[in-house]
């Protein structure tokens, strides 16, 4: 029992460490290739902190454990969401004052309408499968329309963000001189992160199993509460990190960014099932898990929008409402399992 949480303990600290570090290789990269901090967060990081998602949800379903893979994601995803209210709690202390791109509530609203498209999939295969004839068509095409719509809305973020950095400064040679370098130190501890998240959400999963007073706690909940935390480790550094060094874009960039991922990650396993569409097989209780993150996205969205002039912590309406979201959604799955 020592050794196991010793063993979570030191990937949690290299996880941490490696996430820093890419936080600031992140900024540089901005600043040399010109795409901006979030596009850097949305598309670079957000792929690269997701990938322990990836990893565990491919693991799981070749186990066959899908209902664990599809609770790591949405539980990834609610936890994300959570991150951001935190941020706002600790570190924002005059929101007035916050610049970031509008182009955040595209990546927001873009990743609320993928996990709603998951949820009309599992609503499709539980409830309303048995009375229409074309269900294999219809059930085919979830998986396409989440793969299609990620790619969409990657381009339309794309093509907003070039825009606006259409008219920017022109970067220093001394900075493009020393890019071979920042992307190598990038990759380097890129490859750091996701090996040790990996880890990670492996010890992760061993200690949710330890059984508690003879109780099985359920793939369901083990998955959206144990696995979605050790596996959103790497957002929560990089998030804070990008927030102390001032790149907000490129933390909030990280955050959706990662949402988004984490939604096409569901197709990727239908190609490790072949045939089998994983959501056919989900539990409905997921469901109450993509309802509060769809309210928790919505609360952050309408807190980016209203800004007052100082925050006090007992009246952050957005934060407190989403840290207590994110405790009651997980006393809804304990009690559902």
């Amino acid at each position: 029992m020592f050794l196991l949480w010793l063993k979570f303990l030191v990937c949690a600290a290299i996880v941490v460490f490696s996430g820093s570090k890419l936080s600031r290789y992140g900024e540089r990269i901005a600043e040399i290739t010109k795409i901006g901090h979030t596009l850097v967060g949305l598309i670079l990081l957000a792929i690269i902190t997701s990938l322990p998602e990836l990893s565990v949800a491919i693991s799981a379903t070749k186990l066959n454990a899908l209902d664990l893979a599809l609770g790591d994601l949405f539980g990834s995803n609610l936890f994300n969401i959570t991150i951001v209210g935190i941020l706002f709690f600790i570190f924002v202390k005059q929101p007035r004052q916050l610049n970031f791109q509008s182009t955040h509530f595209m990546s927001s609203g873009f990743s609320v309408l993928l996990i709603a498209l998951a949820a009309m999939g599992i609503t499709f295969y539980n409830f309303i499968r048995p009375q229409i004839a074309y269900s294999r068509f219809l059930l085919d095409v979830e998986p396409v329309l989440i793969l299609a719509i990620y790619f969409f809305a990657t381009y339309l973020i794309f093509k907003s963000e070039k825009t606006k950095a259409g008219g920017s400064h022109q970067v220093k040679t001394a900075k493009l001189q020393s890019g071979s370098k920042v992307w190598l130190q990038f990759f380097i501890f890129s490859v750091i992160l996701v090996s040790s998240a990996i880890y990670l959400a492996k010890f992760g999963d061993e200690i949710a199993r330890i059984p508690i007073g003879g109780v099985a706690l359920g793939g369901t909940f083990v998955g959206s509460l144990f696995m979605a935390i050790s596996t959103s480790l790497p957002e929560v550094v990089v998030a804070i990190s990008a927030v102390r060094i001032g790149a907000l874009d490129m933390a909030l960039g990280n955050i959706f960014g990662s949402n988004m991922f984490n939604m096409l990650i569901i197709p990727i396993t239908d190609l490790v099932l072949g045939r089998k569409v994983i959501l056919s097989c989900a539990s409905s209780v997921h469901l109450f898990t993509i309802l509060f993150v769809v309210i928790s996205s919505c609360i952050v969205m309408a807190g980016l929008v209203y800004r007052s002039r100082r925050k006090v912590p007992a009246l952050a309406w957005d934060s407190v409402s989403i840290v207590f979201i994110y405790f009651a959604a997980n006393i809804v799955n304990f009690y559902l399992r």
